[in-house]
């Protein structure tokens, strides 16, 4: 399940401000380029960005095939990977045309597959949805029980499919196929790709599942999910879950039809947590770690406010375990990231017994000094916001002040020291002026990183001629 995060965000952003023709040939392509590789991640997060453009999208070719999916299209995915990895019990789209096939092929069924695939052809080219709508209801109704009698003989699939994806392909088939008009039902509700889910929604939605509530849970279970995998952001179920299940907590929950919903989400926490590296150079690259610091920070305060988690849960503990290593990733990257913000500084290295080196203006400014400091002021920043919520606000606090101690004397010394320095050294000096004013800015503000730049133009220095790396 992709979500749209911080790098789709930025992703539909450039998209959005494309021309319409050019948004066509950026669908296009992607459409392509999907279809060509079952495991293209850029593709499908282009495709995702342009789901709801409908001026932009290539018209989806309406086909006897396609209807016959529509029951399960929430669960396919196009690496089988990950449908094989995942709790919420997904199928690769590769084994749709080996199933479809084999369908075909059953004595049972072969006869009626042709003459209703026929007669959805036929309706689809004269543009007839009702006629669509039931045939393909009765092909449905025929492909179940030939599916359940497989079942019941435990009949090995196809090699094609066997050889391709190990988990379980009749079940979640089945289950869905079984419940297609409560889907569809659901698909009028959560427009696939749908990004507000709205309060009417919802509503509609609670309606759906509390006329469920007589049928198989397993059934609900999935249904749930499936509505999940249809929303552009997932953690809008919590919503859901809240309105229908206000007066209980998570020790409840976790045991009812909605744990597998948010087992995936979860399961999504931990995906996330482990793409935060554990080493990286925050200084050229801050993002690989901001990034899924926010999108957890994000679950973590959804999860907390949507739903009465309680600590002693199963999914307050989970929560609290996933948390707790953030938390520790976030604190091994405060600790060295005092050395870090000092190395963009003309300073020599620090030692217990020389905690403030002199500055030497006169240096070269280092390559890159600037930008890292940007970089390393946005990580303070980001880091600072998610302190509380994310744990670790003991250390965030102790690298604060330490920088914050750090900068105000280098500030104080840089002052002196102008007056005392060469002419020919000054575009250097100027350069490293630019470099304390950036960290300055994000520790204190920008109206005392102005006013040190202020003082430095004061006391001789010409801003303008700042050498750049």
């Amino acid at each position: 399940m992709i979500e749209l995060d911080e790098v789709a965000k930025d992703l539909d952003a450039f998209v959005r401000n494309l021309s319409l023709e050019e948004r066509r040939k950026l669908a296009r392509e992607a459409v392509i380029r999907r279809n060509q590789s079952e495991n293209d991640p850029t593709s499908r997060l282009i495709l995702r960005c342009l789901a709801d453009d409908k001026q932009a999208m290539p018209p989806r070719k309406l086909s006897a095939l396609r209807v016959f999916c529509t029951p399960f299209e929430d669960l396919l995915v196009d690496d089988p990977k990950e449908a094989e990895d995942s709790r919420v019990p997904l199928l690769p789209r590769s084994i749709i045309l080996p199933l479809w096939r084999w369908l075909g092929s059953e004595e049972a069924l072969d006869e009626a597959l042709v003459r209703h695939t026929a007669a959805i052809d036929a309706a689809i080219a004269g543009k007839d949805p009702l006629q669509i709508a039931r045939h393909a209801d009765i092909l449905h109704d025929q492909c179940l029980n030939l599916l359940r009698q497989l079942h019941e003989q435990r009949r090995n699939l196809p090699l094609e499919i066997e050889s391709n994806f190990r988990g379980d392909v009749l079940t979640p088939l089945m289950r869905m196929m079984g419940q297609r008009h409560d889907v569809a039902r659901m698909h009028r509700i959560v427009p696939r790709l749908v990004r507000e889910f709205s309060g009417e929604a919802v509503e509609e939605l609670r309606e759906l599942f509390e006329d469920m509530q007589e049928g198989d849970p397993a059934d609900l279970s999935l249904l749930c999910a499936a509505a999940m995998l249809r929303m552009a952001h997932p953690y809008h179920i919590l919503r859901l879950i809240r309105s229908i299940s206000r007066f209980r907590h998570d020790v409840q929950l976790a045991e009812s039809e909605f744990s597998l919903a948010v087992g995936k989400l979860l399961d999504d926490n931990d995906a996330i947590i482990a793409s935060i590296p554990a080493y990286c150079p925050v200084a050229d690259r801050p993002e690989d770690v901001l990034r899924p610091l926010i999108r957890f920070a994000r679950h973590f305060i959804r999860f907390t406010g949507e739903l009465n988690v309680e600590r002693r849960g199963p999914w307050g503990q989970r929560l609290l375990a996933q948390r707790a290593r953030v938390s520790e990733l976030m604190r091994g990257y405060l600790s060295s990231l005092y050395s870090q913000c000092m190395a963009q500084l003309p300073l020599p290295p620090t030692t217990p017994r020389s905690p403030y080196p002199p500055l030497n203006l006169r240096e070269a400014l280092r390559p890159g000094a600037v930008k890292r400091a940007g970089n390393l002021s946005l990580f303070v920043a980001t880091a600072h916001s998610y302190a509380d919520r994310m744990a670790y606000a003991g250390a965030m606090t102790d690298c604060e002040q330490d920088l914050y101690k750090a900068f105000e004397y280098y500030s104080d010394q840089f002052l002196i020291m102008i007056p005392l320095l060469e002419e020919e050294y000054h575009p250097q000096a100027a350069g490293h002026a630019t470099v304390l004013a950036t960290f300055l800015k994000s520790l204190e503000g920008e109206e005392m990183a102005e006013l040190f730049l202020r003082r430095v133009r004061h006391a001789g220095l010409d801003m303008d001629n700042a050498l750049q790396p």
